[in-house]
């Protein structure tokens, strides 16, 4: 669990750990291989000494779980703060042929994205 002070660098800060995750983990084999999933979303939080809790964590918490292994789901909102300011390519799910998995039971209604590298990888 991290807190950033804007949504661009979350989202920065969620790549470049992706990226780097995945530096680290390429001589692995590939069964062998940690790989982390990352939900971005922006909202009210209550911070404590040694925790950090509200509705911005659980949903970021679902979008992790949607995330693709190695990858970054972000919400709609975060979507829109970071438009024009973050070099990445952005996949709608909606379109995608993941559709199914979003509408399956997993408690989330309205729009959620992935985020791409340029490259084609899941960042």
């Amino acid at each position: 669990m991290a807190e950033f002070p804007s949504a661009v660098e979350a989202v920065r800060a969620a790549l470049r750990f992706q990226s780097r995750i995945h530096e680290f983990a390429a001589a692995d084999p590939e069964h062998g291989r940690v790989a982390f999933r990352i939900g971005v979303n922006i909202g009210d939080i209550i911070v404590e000494p040694h925790d950090i809790f509200g509705d911005g964590v659980n949903i970021a918490a679902r979008l992790e779980g949607i995330s693709a292994s190695g990858g970054i789901c972000i919400s709609l909102s975060i979507h829109d703060q970071i438009q024009g300011k973050v070099d990445v390519d952005v996949v709608d799910p909606w379109r995608a042929s993941a559709q199914e998995h979003f509408s399956s039971g997993s408690g989330l209604c309205g729009r959620h994205w992935w985020l791409v590298q340029h490259d084609g990888d899941i960042a």
